[in-house]
C-alpha cells in the first residue's frame, strides 16, 4: 500500500480510516528534521500492531553545517526521545548501523 503526500497527513488519515494497530511493519524515512521524525514515529507507532516492527532509517545521519551539528536537523534526537518515552511498549532490535529497529510489545 503506497500513499503519497506529507507523512503527517497520510499517517493521520490512515488513523482516521480505522487503521490503528493494523500494520505489521512501518518504515520511517522522510524528513530528517527532528520534529518531523518524532511526529512520524508517534503516528506510525499507533498504526503498528503489537508484535509489529518499526524501522527508522538514517539514525546517525547529520547535516554538515558551517556552525556544526544542529540537533533539530538530525533524526537521532527524535528517535531517542521516542524510544525513551515508550520504553515499556517496545523492544529495540538489532539493526544495521544507520538504522534503528523496534518491535511494539503493547499499546
Amino acid at each position: 500500500m503506497t500513499h503519497k503526500g506529507p507523512s503527517d497527513l497520510c499517517l493521520a488519515n490512515l488513523l482516521g480510516q480505522g487503521k490503528r494497530n493494523y500494520f505489521d511493519f512501518v518504515y520511517i524515512d522522510g524528513s530528517h528534521q527532528a520534529p518531523d521524525v518524532l511526529c512520524d514515529a508517534v503516528l506510525g507507532f499507533r498504526l503498528l500492531k503489537a508484535g509489529g516492527v518499526m524501522a527508522f532509517d538514517d539514525y546517525l545521519w547529520s547535516e554538515d553545517l558551517p556552525q556544526g551539528k544542529d540537533p533539530l536537523r538530525c533524526p537521532k534526537p527524535a528517535i531517542d526521545a521516542f524510544v525513551n518515552l515508550n520504553f515499556r511498549k517496545l523492544n529495540v532490535l538489532p539493526a544495521p548501523l544507520y538504522q534503528l529497529y523496534i518491535q511494539k510489545v503493547s499499546d
